[in-house]
């Protein structure tokens, strides 16, 4: 089935519901682009890889893989995401979890086109209902203060990559927290946003713009990953990987993808084919990372546009465009290669949101300065 497929109709049942972007004001044309272009990077996975196909073992060479009983346990501050009353218990982890990415190796992003980036964290987990729902309590105090601040949000490495005071983004950004439930509430049936805590908490939070997502991390005390960071996290850095797992081919037990959890598959879909964050632990990245593939799409920092053939240390694309980055497929995704690590299928305009579209934030090293 084409990309386009798998973000058009999903329930079948015809209406609204057939539009992943039903509500969200876009004159019934859908933003969500698909297709190649911009350097697609998936001509960079002809390379080889010493990493086995069925493991995750950090098995580069001049990299020594820690041993679980003698590496002590990172304690982080939880993050205010987690801080509240709402479930935080991600398969026996805290939905805050986060997971360091060291950055030691050089990446290729497409062919002869490569990267090198400083140390970070990614949250093991995409940002869940529960979570973001503690973003919604907070919010008309936070932005009643004058939230986001010019420059917040910001990778610390990369010029431009705060959040900026142009009225276009204040603009796009929800004035209210009741506005914000109207957004969330953008597909009855796909939707995992309810305005009462029921039992979608532990659930990816979906029907989220770019700058709700922005907004969100830099509230959480964290940011937005830019693309190179994405992408390096889910190719396991120079093991070059074609899916977060390793090299062995798509399945169910790795990955949500094709509305097949609740068993009726594409194109009947429904919230009920969204499982809870980290159910599909076989398919978790080198790095630790949980549904990078599939389940949804995760925006990115950088602005849609082919890679430039010289990246400067820590690149994004911060400086113009008209479509923001999307990684990682969905779980109504239909075509492999919209799931491989290195795909860039999709990007959408910053205000448009969807049933496919979900967040997780990056956060500095934990021995950064800054």
């Amino acid at each position: 089935m084409a990309a386009s497929a798998a973000l058009a109709a999903c329930s079948g049942a015809g209406g609204a519901d057939d539009n992943p972007f039903a509500g969200a004001g876009t004159g019934g044309a859908s933003p969500l682009v698909s297709g190649g272009g911009g350097n697609d990077s998936r001509a960079a996975q002809g390379g080889t890889t010493n990493q086995s196909p069925d493991d995750n073992r950090l098995d580069t060479p001049g990299l020594v893989d820690p041993d679980p009983d003698e590496t002590p346990m990172m304690v982080f501050p939880e993050a205010p995401s987690c801080a509240g009353g709402q479930p935080t218990d991600c398969q026996d982890e805290s939905c805050c979890a986060r997971e360091p990415v060291a950055t030691a190796e050089l990446m290729t992003m497409a062919t002869n086109v490569t990267v090198q980036l400083s140390d970070y964290q990614l949250d093991k987990f995409e940002v869940t209902v529960g979570r973001f729902r503690a973003f919604v309590d907070a919010y008309d105090g936070w932005r009643e203060a004058g939230n986001p601040e010019s420059g917040s949000g910001a990778h610390p490495y990369t010029p431009g990559s705060g959040w900026d005071k142009d009225p276009i983004w204040e603009v796009a950004l929800p004035g209210s927290a009741a506005v914000l439930r109207v957004g969330l509430n953008c597909n009855p049936s796909q939707q995992t946003w309810t305005d009462e805590p029921a039992f979608n908490e532990l659930k990816p939070i979906n029907c989220v713009s770019w700058y709700e997502a922005f907004a969100f991390c830099t509230w959480d005390e964290g940011r937005l990953p830019t693309e190179a960071e994405w992408q390096y996290a889910a190719v396991g850095g120079a093991q070059a990987r074609q899916f977060a797992w390793g090299n062995t081919p798509l399945e169910e037990s790795f990955a949500s993808y094709a509305c097949a959890f609740a068993g009726a598959r594409f194109p009947s879909c429904t919230a009920d084919d969204i499982p809870e964050v980290g159910t599909h632990p076989n398919g978790d990245g080198r790095f630790g990372q949980a549904d990078l593939i599939g389940s949804l799409y995760e925006w990115a920092l950088d602005w849609f546009a082919p890679y430039p053939e010289l990246m400067r240390e820590d690149y994004a694309k911060t400086d113009m465009g008209t479509q923001r980055v999307l990684r990682g497929g969905a779980w109504n995704s239909t075509a492999t290669e919209d799931m491989l690590a290195t795909a860039r299928s999709f990007r959408a305009a910053p205000d448009q949101r969807s049933p496919v579209t979900g967040i997780r934030c990056a956060r500095p090293a934990v021995d950064d300065p800054r």
